[in-house]
């Protein structure tokens, strides 16, 4: 398995239901016979896929390009031997037997990602406020130190949430550094969303100018708030 197809199916399975996950198919083409198949399948417990059914074929494409724009050239023969192993390809997909997964596992995944995304960030947005908050304290004591005298500061604190389900449908939120930004609306569904910020990571956002490495697709958004407050240190007699 090759680096780019690890990373990708690390990214497939994570956004997956596990019902989708524990009943994966391989199908492995250009292989008429298994004895031609060059490729290891336990390497799908690398990505945390358990060693799925497989199934083989010799991809039909070119096969069926050919028929379909009737090349005289092709001899009786030859017509009837592509259409023998057109059907026998075909016949080994329906021998897959494809498990249909319902639409709500993915519903269920999507808002148990958001409700991790939604904590996740606003505690991260509390970790930087207090860092404000130190910041602005020791700052104030130092000011009493040089001075001589404890004066309260009154200040105005900015705080950013995500408030839930603050959209009807999802959107391109940014979560890079800094940066509160309720982007684009997705013209997909959330998971399909999600894939498309996966495969376009490095790309710019329109709206923000950021990565969209750094988006998430949700329908909780940025809000902000405002709260005044006093800081006040007492000076230590000697």
């Amino acid at each position: 398995m090759t680096t780019t197809m690890k990373y990708v199916l690390s990214h497939l399975t994570a956004i997956m239901p596990k019902s989708v996950v524990d009943h994966v198919v391989a199908v492995l083409t250009n292989a008429e016979e298994e004895e031609d198949v060059n490729f290891d399948i336990r390497s799908f417990q690398e990505v945390g896929i358990n060693i799925p059914r497989f199934e083989w074929i010799d991809n039909p494409f070119c096969l069926v390009q050919k028929l379909l724009i009737r090349d005289p050239s092709l001899l009786e023969q030859t017509r009837e031997r592509m259409t023998k192993k057109i059907r026998k390809s075909f016949k080994a997909m329906e021998s897959v037997g494809w498990l249909a997964v319902p639409s709500q596992k993915f519903l269920e995944l999507n808002a148990k990602r958001e409700e991790i995304e939604f904590h996740l960030a606003n505690n991260l947005e509390l970790l930087v406020e207090n860092e404000r908050l130190v910041g602005d304290l020791l700052h104030h004591a130092q000011q009493i130190r040089d001075g001589g005298r404890a004066e309260p500061l009154t200040r105005q604190a900015q705080h950013w949430r995500l408030k839930k389900e603050m959209f009807g449908w999802s959107k391109y939120v940014c979560h890079h550094p800094g940066c509160h930004c309720n982007c684009a609306t997705s013209n997909v569904v959330s998971p399909f969303a999600s894939l498309w910020c996966f495969f376009n990571e490095e790309q710019l956002c329109e709206t923000c100018n950021h990565q969209y490495s750094g988006h998430r697709v949700s329908r909780d958004g940025w809000q902000c708030g405002s709260r005044w407050g006093r800081l006040s240190t007492r000076q230590r007699s000697a």
